[in-house]
């Protein structure tokens, strides 16, 4: 058995895949939510395999938030809002379809959310695993 890995980073802060919202128009994503997905896309793009995967998947996503104002102390851990799940939803949703088929691949995930050490070096670090036997 083969295994296959590509790893890239996304600059910028990541942003929470926000709840749909509801207007008169009908159903909607938010348009931080759209913008940070079409991003992630158009990243990913330039690191996509030659076809999709099809086979299982391991993913890795280290996330690096910005310092709050308040902080006056140094702590690596982020232990606030944005919520690791929300960030971790709208990263393998813009991923679909560029990488893989469908995030159901996906049988294990290791995700961190800490604290960059300037803005700049705030985004997510991406690293997915598979068989390129496909099985």
């Amino acid at each position: 058995m083969n295994s296959k890995q590509i790893s890239f980073f996304i600059p910028g802060v990541p942003v929470p895949k926000g709840r749909p919202r509801l207007s008169r128009h009908g159903v909607y994503t938010p348009r931080k939510t759209k913008n940070w997905e079409s991003y992630v896309y158009m990243v990913a793009k330039q690191h996509k395999p030659k076809e999709l995967i099809t086979s299982s998947i391991y993913i890795k996503l280290d996330f690096y938030m910005p310092w709050p104002k308040s902080k006056k102390f140094k702590v690596v851990k982020h232990v606030s809002k944005p919520d690791l799940d929300n960030l971790e939803k709208a990263v393998l949703d813009a991923l679909e379809g560029v990488m893989f088929k469908n995030d159901s691949q996906i049988w294990m995930k290791d995700s961190t959310k800490r604290y960059a050490e300037t803005l700049d070096k705030c985004g997510v670090d991406i690293w997915i695993f598979w068989s390129s036997d496909n099985v």
